[in-house]
């Protein structure tokens, strides 16, 4: 969506980034004014990427504005990767880590409020709010919660440990509801791993959406990307049929040795075949997207130049995914050494749109290369 932007003073941290610093999302006054009016008995703070602790700090520090009693519980991604920087910021040692579903209703009986009882509601979409007078007109959904892999890179196993299936009748119903009282005909898969287990999850649901509706009645979109080895000629079809609009899938690299140490999740040599099985079922070229990874620790530059060659050569699209340490991952110590920054101090450090570039590990020359070839490919040039 869009939000409301502000240009703020750049840290001292990132001095020497020579981009705008800016804060994104509802004004100060108008968050406290929605404390206010909500006059809660307890505020639970969810919180995202570890470099954009800003906000939670901004948070805390409203919050107590408004009502110095209440008390903060934060939970999300920032807290479970980094509890006491998020204690630190937040001005709570109330942190959950990991699922709520276990710890926050020992911490609400300790502040002696209403304990949850059994398993917190499945909550498939975020909450409809009206913008500007008006409700979203897409909504973001997930089916399971989880992923099976343990890439190198990545914090999914971190945030949720083991791999939970989700209900498909349940979606299909949310999903259809959603639509005929609101509306809402575009949806956005958030799920790690939406491909897994396909036949008792992501298949059923289809299925059920098309005997509902007729044939491309909604769109389906895919912003968190798919896994390229569960991708099949007749489940490619059954998705263009449902009516995605796009293929989005982590490709990361077309190099075998770097799947062989970095995730194991992709034989690079069933690329071209998958391509080839999603325009067999109708996907156009620019409805297939491949995400790259670029600026990881001891990579060369020259595979991800590779990667956009071999993904240009089958007329798809690419999206440059630049490397972010995650805390806690596989990858975060190598990292950490190689770059000489104070990750673990200054997560603001984190962010992926400067660590490749602070850390050396990719020069500006290299990224505007990188950049460019990815323009030049969606223009439809070869690089």
């Amino acid at each position: 969506g869009k939000f409301l932007r502000q240009v703020v003073e750049r840290p001292p941290s990132l001095r020497d980034v020579d981009r705008d610093f800016a804060r994104y999302g509802a004004a100060e006054d108008a968050i406290r004014e929605r404390i206010r009016e909500a006059d809660p008995d307890v505020v639970l703070v969810t919180t995202g990427m570890t470099y954009w602790y800003p906000g939670v700090a901004e948070i805390g520090r409203l919050v107590r504005e408004v009502r110095a009693d209440l008390p903060l519980l934060a939970g999300g991604i920032y807290a479970t990767l980094l509890p006491d920087h998020c204690a630190e910021q937040l001005g709570t040692d109330l942190v959950v880590r990991g699922s709520a579903d276990e710890a926050l209703g020992p911490m609400l009986a300790d502040l002696s409020l209403p304990e949850p009882a059994g398993e917190l509601p499945y909550l498939p979409s975020v909450e409809l709010r009206a913008v500007s007078g008006r409700l979203r007109d897409a909504a973001a959904i997930r089916l399971q919660e989880g992923c099976p892999y343990r890439c190198a890179y990545c914090a999914s196993p971190i945030i949720s440990p083991r791999f939970h299936a989700g209900d498909p009748a349940a979606l299909v119903e949310h999903i259809i509801d959603l639509h005929e009282r609101f509306g809402i005909s575009a949806f956005a898969f958030y799920d790690d791993a939406l491909l897994h287990h396909a036949d008792d999850g992501l298949r059923p649901l289809l299925d059920g959406i098309l005997n509902r509706y007729e044939r491309r009645k909604l769109e389906f979109y895919l912003p968190n990307a798919v896994h390229l080895d569960y991708l099949t000629d007749d489940l490619a079809r059954l998705m263009h049929e449902s009516g995605f609009r796009e293929i989005r899938f982590g490709l990361e690299s077309t190099d075998s040795a770097f799947h062989s140490t970095m995730d194991t999740k992709l034989l690079p040599d069933r690329f071209a075949g998958t391509v080839e099985s999603l325009l067999r079922a109708g996907f156009t070229g620019d409805q297939i997207t491949a995400y790259i990874l670029a600026g990881l620790p001891g990579q060369e530059f020259a595979t991800v130049r590779r990667t956009l060659i071999d993904a240009a050569d089958l007329g798809i699209n690419v999206s440059l995914a630049e490397y972010s340490p995650v805390p806690g991952t596989p990858l975060y110590a190598a990292a950490l050494e190689s770059s000489g920054l104070d990750l673990d101090g200054e997560p603001l450090l984190q962010n992926n749109s400067v660590f490749p570039l602070l850390s050396g590990q990719l020069t500006s020359e290299q990224m505007s290369e990188a950049r460019a070839a990815v323009r030049s490919i969606r223009r439809g040039m070869m690089v």
